[in-house]
């Protein structure tokens, strides 16, 4: 098995946390920075309407057209609908209803910073090593996360997430990835950026995110920590950035019963996040608040999924901010109301004998206000470039085997 850039490799070394992170940090960055615009088009003006109520007015539809707008989702059970319109008064014609709370324009946010990822070259020989079920799988044996989280003594009672279906919120999953392809329900998964469809995945991020949960114990490449669990993906980021009213149209979805349309997921995971000031900073004053009343609806989207029986996941963010320091500072949607917020942890000198899994990772969030657990994420801050082997594996700069190993 050859692992380059020149072919489609079965994995690679990168950060993505168990079901919980927003690409790597290779330093900490300027909270704000870049984060947010409006989402403005030549053409027209997309916008989320927040009713007062969990409710939307029945004559919501006929209103926006007779504004001179398009209902592109309504969300009956939160309050929420996301409508286009090119008329500038539009938004004023719709906010005048009654049982309107606001109609604010979308806004686009770089949810996900760049992946650090380090694809091997040369010839990996398929040798076996992994723990429990993943004996056989060829590269398992770099896979320090699999005994770090005791994954061999849940697969040893049976326990290998057969039966759940976890929905990766992102920027695409590759379905045709011969690690993934078994586990995939292609019929659910959906995309939410319009023109593209859920595998086409540009950063590869989304696709070693499903690695990580549920690579097939299958003889190929790594293994998941859920080898069983059924895989939906779920589009709604390109290359790391997307609009905000993607996001609670697709946890809707991802929540709703296959009977009524939805995904049927019982776990949505959101490995993406943004860091937004709270009273200062370099988002505008009408961004800031644009994003604050945006925020609702996300909310509402989360507290639906919660309610009936969705578990969600959130990453707590790669900017190395301590929020407990930061209380200007609030983290999406890690930060939500029933969201679980996941830091990051890894080892530093796992090849070289090192065990400490516990360890925060050097790029991860952390603060009581704001992460609710940690889970491997990987790092690269072992110092220097002295080489190591993993039999069967690979020999590359000692570093690379602290990141996590998954598909891409």
């Amino acid at each position: 098995m050859r692992l380059s850039r020149s072919t489609l490799p079965l994995a690679a070394f990168g950060f993505a946390g168990l079901v919980a992170c927003a690409g790597d940090v290779v330093a900490p960055v300027s909270p704000g920075v870049g984060i947010a615009s409006f989402a403005n088009s030549r053409t027209s003006q997309r916008y989320v309407v927040l009713s007062r109520s969990l409710s939307l007015p029945p004559d919501l539809d006929a209103a926006v057209a007779a504004a001179g707008g398009t209902l592109i989702s309504a969300h009956s059970e939160i309050g929420v609908a996301v409508v286009e319109a090119t008329d500038a008064d539009f938004a004023g014609q719709i906010a005048a209803l009654a049982g309107i709370e606001s109609v604010t324009p979308d806004v686009v946010i770089d949810w996900q910073r760049p992946m650090r990822e380090v694809q091997l070259a040369g010839d990996v020989v398929a040798t076996a090593g992994g723990p429990g079920l993943a004996a056989g799988e060829p590269l398992a044996a770099a896979q320090w996360a699999l005994g770090a989280v005791n994954a061999d003594q849940a697969w040893a009672v049976g326990i290998t997430g057969t039966g759940a279906r976890v929905a990766i919120l992102d920027g695409g999953v590759l379905a045709s990835h011969p690690d993934l392809r078994q586990n995939m329900d292609v019929a659910a998964s959906r995309s939410f950026v319009p023109g593209r469809l859920f595998h086409q995945d540009v950063s590869s991020h989304g696709t070693h995110v499903a690695g990580i949960v549920a690579a097939a114990i299958n003889g190929v490449g790594t293994a998941g920590i859920a080898p069983g669990a059924t895989i939906i993906g779920v589009k709604v980021l390109e290359d790391g950035s997307g609009s905000f009213s993607w996001l609670p149209d697709a946890i809707m979805y991802a929540a709703r019963p296959l009977s009524d349309g939805g995904a049927g997921a019982h776990v949505i995971n959101m490995s993406l996040g943004a860091v937004i000031p709270a009273h200062r900073g370099n988002v505008g004053r009408d961004l800031k608040a644009a994003i604050r009343e945006l925020n609702k609806s996300l909310e509402r989207a989360i507290a639906y999924a919660h309610q009936h029986g969705t578990t969600v996941i959130a990453a707590a963010g790669n900017d190395a901010i301590n929020f407990d320091d930061r209380k200007d500072l609030t983290s999406i949607p890690a930060m939500n109301g029933h969201a679980i917020s996941v830091a990051a942890t890894a080892p530093m000198g796992w090849a070289l004998g090192a065990t400490d899994f516990a360890r925060q990772a050097s790029y991860t969030n952390s603060g009581k206000r704001a992460v609710d657990l940690a889970a491997p994420g990987g790092d690269f801050a072992l110092p220097g470039n002295a080489r190591c082997t993993v039999p069967g594996v690979a020999t590359a700069p000692c570093w690379v085997f602290d990141m996590y190993l998954s598909t891409t």
